[in-house]
């Protein structure tokens, strides 16, 4: 076999030790096709509402086993998502609204976005996203959900920030909270909805928002725990013992902090030209990532 590849495609030349016939051939072709979607990584495609929706980019989410949390609460929200596409027939003759709200809440950084992004490529599906501008009013949002692509989820992140008292955090915006709660109720189609949600401040939402029949799945963040530090150090290091896995995990416990898994993948991907062990005596690092985080964030509350 020989290969040649270019920056857009790859050719393969076989030769065989004796003739084949197509049905053989093809048989190849289906084998080599099948391999190849196997590996090949999902692509979302991003769209905005700008008065319709527009394609935005593409993204290439993180590998399912790189999203660091707990296998069973992973699988949970999405065998969740896979039951609810499913259900078609049990949403249209209950007369039961076919959508799906999720609500992911926690500190920054710790996953919200990564897992929603692996989550749609999973059920390869499309994301929009809907940015809360001075055009963005009642009329607009219902639009937008009504006009919503096929197959495309509907992101909304920081939810917290959009309202305050039910009333627009953006002076500029004209959207209202009934407006907003309407919109999210009005959502009829015969194909499935999609909704995530995110918050950092799950304290501020409005309890009209998170009634039962409006919020229909919650799943709370929570800042790096043992099992994700095991996780993500097997990852940045599959071929290290599991005694150094557990004295990285310890020594991160031992500084008394609670870091974000961005702050922990930060501090991987900084080091990532030592060993396994010659990382080790480089743990109390994590505490300047976070301290420079903290500031920063600060330093743009008076900016």
């Amino acid at each position: 076999m020989k290969l040649e590849t270019s920056a857009e495609s790859v050719e393969l030349f076989f030769t065989f030790s004796r003739p084949v016939t197509n049905d053989e051939l093809l048989t190849l072709y289906h084998d080599i096709y099948a391999a190849r979607n196997e590996v090949e990584a999902p692509v979302v495609d991003c769209w905005m509402y700008t008065g319709e929706w527009t394609h935005l980019c593409e993204e290439y989410p993180r590998p399912w086993n790189t999203v660091y949390m707990h296998p069973k609460q992973k699988d949970d929200v999405l065998q969740n998502l896979i039951s609810f596409i499913r259900d078609k027939e049990f949403y249209l003759q209950c007369g039961v609204p076919y959508r799906r709200v999720y609500l992911f809440t926690g500190p920054p950084g710790a996953g919200k976005t990564t897992l929603i992004k692996a989550l749609v490529a999973k059920i390869k599906y499309d994301l929009g996203r809907l940015p809360v501008t001075a055009k963005l009013d009642d009329a607009t949002m219902f639009q937008a959900l009504a006009d919503l692509p096929s197959r495309t989820a509907l992101i909304l992140e920081d939810i917290d920030a959009m309202f305050a008292q039910r009333r627009s955090m953006d002076e500029h915006a004209p959207l209202t909270f009934s407006g907003f709660l309407n919109a999210l109720d009005g959502i009829a189609k015969k194909t499935p909805t999609i909704v995530f949600m995110t918050t950092n401040h799950p304290n501020l939402l409005d309890p009209a928002l998170l009634r039962p029949g409006r919020v229909d799945y919650i799943l709370k963040f929570k800042c790096a725990t043992k099992e994700q530090l095991k996780q993500i150090f097997a990852v940045f290091y599959p071929g290290a013992s599991t005694e150094v896995r557990n004295k990285f995990v310890s020594g991160v416990r031992d500084l008394n902090q609670n870091y974000s898994m961005a702050i922990i993948q930060k501090f991987l991907v900084d080091h990532r030209h030592l060993t396994a062990q010659e990382i080790l005596p480089h743990i109390s690092k994590l505490e300047e990532i976070r301290q420079s985080h903290d500031s920063n964030k600060t330093s743009s509350m008076y900016t």
